[in-house]
């Protein structure tokens, strides 16, 4: 696993060039995707990209690793873990997603054409720590004690998942990936809903 924190994110023309290079690798194969379409939406010279990155395949990991690195902070931030109402993590998370890509365009997109890409086996490292940040957030430190009696926690637990996850997928799926981007109200809305509906059932 290549180490990239010396890159500073922060620096104006790299910013410039991630964010020409998530749109690029989203709207084209791996193969197709050239330096030359990034350089061209970045608006900097060739030099200036190959200053930073030794080769596309270089930048492409680095998109992997920052993106990945940008959402777990988002996560570290944005879930507090002393709220321990299991709804109001699901909740966290999307809400997570949703601001991540609003000041990085395109990143959710690539996040889920390269999550089918052969090629991300190669840098699977890289998302296994998100993995690790999103189990601790959705296991550590929880209280099922509100809900009524008879109610079955797993059970509860992936209603939860699948009610809240399906309200996103399905407004994805009529708007398209973008909807993570410019539907924001409305998808936080519609998981409100699910989770005062979830609430009023199997809370006591």
């Amino acid at each position: 696993m290549k180490d990239f924190s010396h890159i500073d994110f922060e620096n104006e023309k790299i910013k410039r060039i991630i964010i020409a290079a998530l749109e690029v690798f989203s709207n084209n194969d791996y193969d197709k995707a050239s330096t030359n379409m990034i350089v061209k939406k970045a608006g900097v010279p060739r030099g200036v990209l190959y200053y930073y990155f030794r080769n596309k395949e270089e930048l492409f990991e680095y998109l992997i690793y920052q993106t990945q690195e940008i959402f777990r902070l988002e996560i570290e931030m944005c879930v507090d873990l002393d709220d321990t109402d299991y709804l109001n993590r699901l909740k966290s998370i999307v809400v997570t997603k949703i601001i991540t890509t609003s000041y990085l365009p395109f990143l959710a997109e690539f996040a889920e054409k390269v999550s089918n890409d052969t090629l991300v086996d190669e840098y699977k490292d890289y998302i296994s720590k998100t993995k690790n940040t999103l189990k601790q957030v959705m296991e550590q430190n929880l209280d099922f004690s509100v809900l009524k009696e008879d109610v079955d926690v797993e059970m509860f637990k992936k209603m939860a998942y699948f009610s809240i996850g399906g309200e996103v997928k399905g407004l994805i799926k009529e708007k398209g990936i973008g909807a993570l981007r410019t539907e924001r109200n409305k998808m936080i809305d519609l998981i409100d809903k699910q989770i005062d509906f979830l609430k009023y059932h199997f809370y006591k």
